[in-house]
């Protein structure tokens, strides 16, 4: 069945944001900061929690640590998915921002779908084909009235979320998730496909 209301958060603030390391499958585990980031959005979600609640993440350190957070605050227990990892970064993976840059491929003058960023790595296609892969998996366990509560990365999220929308990877459309974020999507009455809340935070700018 499809997900009728979904939960999107993008994991708190981690290591490589402050070490200048390349995100993707670079795998480093949340800072202090980014614990605290991720309780204030636990602490939102438990004053707001639906009735029944399945809690799946990637299995990066730091959507891993964000979901388990979350999941003692829900009272659920994640279940971790290698589908929903971040784009596979390929070569880049655990570089500092300035040694990717060095094999960085040049950037193509409008969205395309087949484009790869490094040696090695995933294209947006691929990424979007993983993440309705994941979806579909997911939706597989939900009974009705049960809310799907995914903990992400910033592009696999976009991916994720404009999957569910009913698009295809060559949709002009980018979405922007902050550390910590939480997205709200839901089937409504009519059978259209709501964005209710996109990107809302719960822990200040610092």
């Amino acid at each position: 069945m499809a997900a009728r209301h979904l939960v999107f958060i993008r994991h708190g603030e981690s290591e490589h944001h402050v070490r200048g390391l390349t995100g993707g499958w670079t795998d480093t585990p949340l800072t202090p900061l980014g614990r605290a980031q991720v309780r204030a959005t636990a602490d939102y979600l438990l004053a707001n929690r639906p009735a029944s609640v399945v809690l799946f993440a990637s299995d990066l350190k730091r959507a891993d640590e964000s979901a388990r957070i979350i999941g003692e605050r829900l009272g659920c227990e994640p279940t971790s998915l290698a589908s929903l990892r971040e784009l596979d970064n390929g070569d880049a993976r655990d570089l500092t921002l300035e040694d990717a840059a060095l094999i960085a491929a040049p950037g193509p003058p409008a969205r395309d779908p087949d484009w790869q960023p490094y040696p090695g790595a995933e294209t947006w296609r691929r990424l979007f084909e993983r993440m309705q892969h994941a979806l579909t998996t997911m939706e597989q366990v939900l009974n009705d009235g049960d809310t799907l509560v995914v903990v992400g990365h910033g592009l696999s999220g976009q991916a994720l979320v404009l999957a569910w929308l009913g698009l295809d990877p060559a949709t002009n459309i980018a979405l922007h998730f902050d550390v910590a974020s939480v997205t709200e999507l839901k089937i409504n009455e009519w059978g259209e496909r709501e964005i209710t809340q996109l990107n809302r935070t719960f822990h200040g700018t610092s």
